[in-house]
C-alpha cells in the first residue's frame, strides 16, 4: 500500500483555503483564479483576478530514522491583482495589500493543514514594488513543517 504524500495534501490544503475566500466570509475579496503552478500575471483573464498561485514548495529535509524524515516546506504562493484605474497606483497598492491580508488570514485559519503539518508559519511577503501596473504581485513564503516514512518500495 502506498504512503499518504504529506506534502501534496499540505499543499492541497494550501489551495482550498485560499479558493474558500469569499466577500461572504468576511474577506475584502472573492477568490478568482486559484491554482497549483504558476501563470504568467498577462495570461490571467479579467474575470479571474485577484488570482493566487501556489507556485512551488523547496524543502529542507532530516532525517529521523531510516524510514522516517522530517521536512520544513517553503511554499512559494504568487498573488496577482488588477485596479481598471492604472493611472490611481495608490488603490492599485490597497487591492494588493487587501488580497495579501484575505490570503494570510484563510492560511492561518488552519496552521496544522488538515493535520498533516505540525506548524504553518509566514515567513515573508515580497511585492513587485510598483513595476506591474496596471497589475500588483506578491509572493508569500509559507513555511509548513512534516514528518513523514520514506517509500518502502512496497
Amino acid at each position: 500500500m502506498a504512503n499518504t504524500d504529506k506534502r501534496d495534501l499540505i499543499l492541497d490544503n494550501i489551495k482550498t483555503a485560499i479558493s474558500g475566500i469569499t466577500t461572504g466570509g468576511g474577506y475584502n475579496f472573492t477568490a478568482g483564479e486559484v491554482e497549483r503552478g504558476l501563470r504568467h500575471i498577462e495570461e490571467v483573464p479579467t474575470d479571474k483576478f485577484p488570482a493566487a498561485y501556489i507556485a512551488g514548495a523547496d524543502e529542507k529535509r532530516e532525517n529521523i530514522t531510516n524510514k522516517k524524515f522530517k521536512s520544513i516546506m517553503t511554499v512559494s504562493v504568487v498573488l496577482y491583482v488588477e485596479y481598471a484605474d492604472a493611472n490611481n497606483i495608490a488603490e492599485l497598492g490597497r487591492s494588493l495589500s487587501k488580497w495579501i491580508q484575505d490570503v494570510t488570514n484563510a492560511i492561518y485559519n488552519d496552521i496544522t493543514r488538515g493535520g498533516y503539518s505540525t506548524f504553518t508559519e509566514i515567513e515573508d511577503v515580497i511585492d513587485d514594488k510598483g513595476v506591474l501596473t496596471p497589475y500588483a504581485g506578491a509572493e508569500i513564503l509559507v513555511s509548513c513543517d512534516y514528518r513523514a516514512q520514506y517509500a518502502d518500495g512496497g
